[in-house]
């Protein structure tokens, strides 16, 4: 059986600054062992000394993955689950492999444009294109490992193309 802990992060995290860390540390610890709710619709992107990390719905978060977070971002409203069986924990440990996996897919093209391009497919997948367009640029340059500027370019080319969809 799965306990869970609501939590609206919103006014937990200031999302214009990186140095800020609203969310209390103990959620990233040891016990209990947490994941994302399957259902919840959101996301966080987790900060770290020289890279940023994503956890998708379903996906562990805290623990020794999350052990160097400096700074957090939420997208949309989050609720976490405490995984109680070993299959819970396995399961929310090899959704966040997944999200990792996704993550080195999208590092290792050469582009920067295409990098960011990828990435922002990405998090449209993971937590729809509002929720994903509302993520500041940031934030998602840290994830794709590319400059802010080349983030704004990536949506400016995603929302022609999506204006070309729409046209034909």
């Amino acid at each position: 059986m799965i306990s869970t802990l609501d939590a609206s992060l919103s006014t937990l995290i200031d999302a214009a600054s990186f140095t800020q860390l609203t969310l209390p540390y103990s959620l990233l610890g040891n016990e209990p062992f947490l994941s994302l709710a399957p259902d919840c619709g959101g996301g966080l992107i987790l900060q770290k000394s020289f890279y940023a990390d994503f956890v998708s719905p379903g996906a562990a978060v805290g623990g020794d993955f999350d052990a160097h977070c400096t700074a957090i971002y939420a997208i949309g409203k989050i609720q976490f689950q405490v995984l109680e069986t070993h299959a819970e924990r396995q399961q929310a440990l090899q959704q966040r492999m997944d999200c990792i996996e996704k993550l080195y897919q999208v590092a290792s093209v050469s582009s920067s444009l295409h990098r960011a391009s990828l990435m922002l497919h990405q998090l449209c997948d993971w937590v729809g294109i509002h929720e994903a367009s509302e993520i500041p640029v940031e934030w998602v340059a840290r994830l794709a490992g590319v400059q802010p500027k080349t983030v704004h370019l990536a949506w400016e080319k995603y929302w022609q193309d999506c204006q070309l969809f729409v046209e034909h």
